[in-house]
C-alpha cells in the first residue's frame, strides 16, 4: 500500500529475467541526489505510512461507534 522509496519495485517479468541474470546487471535501486535527500524522502515515506495507519484506525473506530449507536 505504501510508498517504499528506497526499495525497487520489480515486476513479474523482471523476476523471471533474474533467473538468467548471472552478472546481476538487473539490480536497480532508487537513488537520491545526496544521502540527506535520501534520508528526507525515507522519513517522509515513513510518516506518510504512519498517517495512513492512523487515518484507517480512526475511520474503523468511527464505523464501529456508529454501529454500536444504531444497535
Amino acid at each position: 500500500m505504501g510508498n517504499y522509496y528506497l526499495f525497487a519495485n520489480p515486476s513479474f517479468i523482471t523476476g523471471m529475467a533474474r533467473i538468467f541474470d548471472l552478472g546481476t546487471t538487473l539490480n536497480e535501486y532508487n537513488s537520491a541526489i545526496s544521502p540527506e535527500a535520501a534520508d528526507f524522502l525515507a522519513i517522509k515515506s515513513d510518516w506518510m505510512e504512519v498517517g495512513a495507519d492512523m487515518f484507517s484506525a480512526i475511520r474503523n473506530y468511527d464505523e464501529k461507534a456508529k454501529q454500536e449507536q444504531e444497535s
